[in-house]
């Protein structure tokens, strides 16, 4: 087992006390097993990014394939072997558990306080999760604020491994939903152009990535693949009404693949982009533009 490429140091505080630990990655292509040891004060939240393996905890063996997750329990014995293939690859985060309130209205305290009544040890089809990765890793304009949306988005992930672990489904918080929508909408008007993921939204919402989930449909009726989707096309339409070649509107609001654009723009909006624009601009005026804020 090696460690191929460090996670920056990252911690930050949970609810209750706990705190939250960057770990690394690891790959199994030279040592084929990490040994039976244990922890004696945190989890061990591990993500399999590729490969195949097993996973012994306790007594329990699990095979394990791209997607896994499975958790490393305090004081529980285990261990992780890629004997047959040595493909395995994987990232691991800490979790160090404080005590969170169950009866707390805070949608993170209610994960955490599910987590420690009790949980599964693993799951499968999880690889949505690795969407987290980039933003630890992500620079912002000064050390200060780069530590804080890295801290978020640990934060977010080892939440949401709560949540799913143990089956949670936390209230829609009633308090500061706005606000966190705000949040979410900034984020987007702002990165609508780039490979925009529904994680990196949570990050900057201050949610997890499946609270916002909930949020976005309970308050919006929509997905968040959909509102990134609805401010793309709404700039589109701002492009194309200036006279824009649709392929270049494409590959400027984000979708660089010309049909995908077309089969969004044509659900959208009821006609192609093409026959949209020639409907639209013929005698359009500055006052016809849709506004960019």
């Amino acid at each position: 087992m090696s460690e191929d490429r460090p996670l920056p140091a990252v911690s930050c505080l949970l609810p209750g006390g706990g705190r939250a630990v960057s770990g690394a990655y690891c790959d199994f292509s030279q040592l084929w097993t990490n040994h039976p040891h244990r922890h004696s004060a945190l989890h061990e939240f591990c993500l399999v990014l590729s490969g195949r393996g097993r996973f012994f905890h306790d007594r329990d063996a699990v095979d394990l394939r791209a997607g896994s997750l499975f958790v490393n329990d305090i004081a529980v014995v285990h261990e992780i072997q890629s004997r047959a293939s040595r493909d395995l690859r994987l990232v691991f985060v800490g979790y160090h558990p404080g005590q969170p309130d169950a009866e707390s209205d805070e949608p993170d305290a209610v994960s955490l306080a599910a987590f420690a009544s009790q949980h599964a040890n693993h799951l499968h089809d999880q690889l949505h999760l690795q969407a987290y990765l980039p933003l630890l890793h992500l620079e912002a304009g000064s050390a200060a604020l780069t530590r804080w949306r890295r801290a978020q988005a640990l934060r977010a992930l080892v939440v949401e491994c709560c949540s799913l672990l143990s089956g949670s489904q936390p209230p829609v918080p009633r308090g500061d939903d706005t606000d966190a929508l705000a949040r979410a909408d900034a984020c987007i008007a702002v990165r609508y152009a780039g490979s925009l993921s529904v994680a990196e939204v949570a990050v900057a919402a201050g949610l997890g990535e499946r609270q916002l989930r909930r949020v976005m449909r309970a308050r919006r009726g929509c997905s968040v693949v959909e509102a990134i989707t609805s401010e793309r096309i709404r700039r589109a339409r701002n492009l194309l009404l200036r006279g824009e070649r649709v392929g270049a509107v494409a590959v400027q609001v984000g979708i660089p693949s010309a049909s995908r654009f077309c089969h969004l723009f044509t659900a959208a909006c009821g006609a192609s982009p093409r026959r949209w624009q020639q409907a639209h601009t013929a005698g359009a005026s500055h006052t016809d533009f849709i506004a960019d804020h």
